[in-house]
């Protein structure tokens, strides 16, 4: 039976993925509590509903690469908004096996009430940092943005797959 560790690791927590993820949590962190049960509307619809606000007739897999998320994921959350009335999809006359999504008036009166208080808390998010450094972060978060696919080997990995313990199974 395996017992549990001692050990402790903290590397990851000082990267500045993880760092980001725990700021963007803390800020994100009222919607839930605010308008998730409000609306019954997760994270994923409303990060979908903010991507067709802002670039309607939008393809899944154009709100997928916009808001870096997974198109699963994103095709879970535009079907889920479609069955509540939120988003309507259309065929893209361009090519007929893409849908293109649109909020519906439901949708927009939701963006109507969210949307202030997400730009409210955003200003207040970052009232503490300074015009410079809301500069600087704003030209480091669009070079993040511009990153395709991080999904590359990591360093120091081996196409040989992933370590195997040493230690010797038991039957």
């Amino acid at each position: 039976m395996s017992r549990p560790s001692a050990r402790r690791d903290e590397r990851i927590v000082k990267t500045l993925t993880f760092q980001l993820l725990v700021a963007v949590n803390r800020i994100i962190k009222p919607f839930a509590e605010r308008y998730g049960r409000r609306f019954d509307l997760g994270l994923p619809e409303w990060r979908c509903m903010m991507a067709l606000a802002a670039w309607p007739d939008s393809s899944g897999e154009d709100v997928a690469r916009r808001m870096g998320m997974e198109k699963m994921t994103v095709s879970r959350a535009l079907r889920r908004l479609q069955k509540f009335g939120r988003a309507h999809a259309q065929a893209d006359p361009r090519n007929r096996k893409r849908n293109q999504w649109r909020l519906t008036e439901e949708g927009w009166e939701i963006v109507d009430i969210v949307l202030p208080d997400a730009l409210a808390r955003d200003s207040q998010a970052f009232r503490a940092v300074s015009a410079e450094q809301r500069a600087m972060i704003t030209g480091v978060l669009a070079s993040l943005a511009r990153l395709d696919d991080l999904e590359g080997e990591p360093a120091g990995s081996s196409e040989a797959g992933p370590p195997t313990s040493k230690r010797p199974r038991h039957a």
